[in-house]
């Protein structure tokens, strides 16, 4: 199956939250910086669909204990200890610092994002919303980007589950499996199309229209091993040694093509989305040919060096905390420039080393941690109902003040306007499980 770790994977994954950070922060030329989510998405697929497959091959079943419990060491502290910096934030400004943040932090609505956050729906809330958020002179969420975590929650929820049962029903057959992913590609894709040409602004945070995205990556996943071992029993050919040469730069231009020529008036995901998905597709089978032929792709190296991993590696700490910064930069001192929301970025990856650090890594890949799933899985309900209980306790308390407060609704004036440009808000996503 797929290697267990991939140093170009890396890279990829820094590229890609390279891209959703140029466009958070507005820089020119990168509209569609958005297509980072995409990338991520269909790694994602990839890797955690190899990982299944492969435990079913070597064990015959699938541990599905375990899987959540890796799942959850992966994401639920880093994110939870945003959940509680969000929070306090909005729990302590108004205050104590009534004058330095703008009235929209007296709302409620932040509260009720907490609480749909805590529990991976949140992208359904804001999907529901999205004429609200749409509309610039709304005050954005500061946990807005939580939407694409919340899509590669409920895909690790289900996915899962249906490769055992469908493996299960069919003797273990990857066969069978690769026929039922490519179905749900296709559905999903074709719902994605359609929904998208009518409701964009609700087609974007939805699951249903993102599923084919990692469904892709599954794919790839279930084909590649059986393109490997044909490719091994073919004579040396110098069409497969061209393709893995030039399918990175090539496809590395189709995913700079859409995040410089999508912008937010694309009807998105659609079949815009295919780009780079297909361009994602093809790097990752670029560097699975490696094993075949030996040769490294061109450009595969600018992908492993040492900036590349130390960025791709902590991609999800800094994707957590960017937004935020950002959010309460703009909260503070209205628009911003995309130079000083450059800034604002840089300065935000000294609190994401800090959760690489001292939080995701140690939890991670800590010894105490990987042979106790159930003690995990206790933890994980125990934060997951803290950071419910959280947006309730603010509810509650950003309601008290609010009847104490000088604005109790919040003003709509030109330097409430949310930090995302463009028709709707598009926070890109790093989906973190299976990094």
């Amino acid at each position: 199956m797929v290697s267990r770790y991939r140093r170009d994977i890396t890279g990829l994954r820094s590229l890609a939250v390279g891209l959703v950070l140029a466009y958070h922060a507005g820089v020119p030329g990168f509209g569609g910086g958005f297509v980072g989510v995409d990338v991520f998405f269909v790694v994602s697929g990839y890797l955690i669909t190899g990982l299944l497959v492969r435990e079913l091959e070597e064990h015959g079943r699938i541990n599905l204990w375990r899987f959540y419990a890796r799942r959850a060491r992966r994401l639920l502290p880093a994110s939870s200890a945003v959940l509680l910096f969000v929070a306090l934030v909005v729990f302590i400004t108004p205050r104590w610092l009534p004058g330095v943040v703008l009235p929209q932090l007296f709302g409620r609505s932040i509260s009720s994002d907490i609480q749909q956050s805590a529990v991976y729906l949140v992208n359904w809330r804001f999907a529901e919303q999205s004429i609200s958020y749409a509309g610039s002179e709304e005050f954005g969420s500061p946990v807005l980007h939580f939407w694409s975590l919340a899509v590669e929650e409920q895909f690790y929820a289900v996915w899962p589950v249906l490769v055992m049962v469908v493996a299960g029903i069919s003797a273990r057959s990857t066969k069978a499996l690769g026929v039922v992913i490519a179905t749900i590609t296709a559905l999903s894709l074709f719902h994605s199309w359609q929904f998208s040409a009518v409701l964009p602004d609700q087609a974007y945070f939805i699951t249903t229209t993102r599923i084919w995205e990692m469904a892709l990556g599954g794919l790839l996943a279930i084909a590649a091993p059986s393109m490997l071992r044909w490719l091994e029993g073919q004579p040396a050919a110098p069409g497969i040694c061209a393709f893995t040469r030039l399918v990175l730069p090539l496809s590395v231009a189709a995913i700079f093509y859409s995040a410089t020529q999508f912008s937010a008036s694309t009807a998105y995901p659609g079949t815009a989305a295919l780009i780079p998905t297909l361009a994602t597709a093809a790097i990752l089978f670029a560097g699975s040919l490696r094993q075949v032929n030996g040769v490294v792709p061109f450009g595969t190296r600018l992908l492993e060096v040492s900036p590349m991993q130390w960025l791709g590696d902590r991609s999800y700490s800094v994707y957590l905390w960017h937004w935020p910064a950002l959010w309460l930069a703009t909260a503070m001192f209205g628009p911003l420039s995309w130079a000083i929301s450059v800034a604002v970025v840089l300065v935000s990856i000294v609190p994401a080393a800090a959760s690489y650090r001292f939080i995701e890594s140690p939890i991670r890949h800590g010894a105490r941690w990987s042979g106790r799933p159930g003690f995990v899985m206790v933890g994980a309900g125990f934060l997951t109902l803290s950071g419910y209980a959280l947006g309730t306790a603010l509810f509650a308390s950003v309601a008290t003040f609010g009847e104490q407060s000088v604005v109790p609704e919040p003003v709509q004036t030109e330097s409430s306007k949310c930090p995302t440009r463009g028709r709707r808000n598009r926070p890109g996503a790093h989906s973190a499980g299976s990094r």
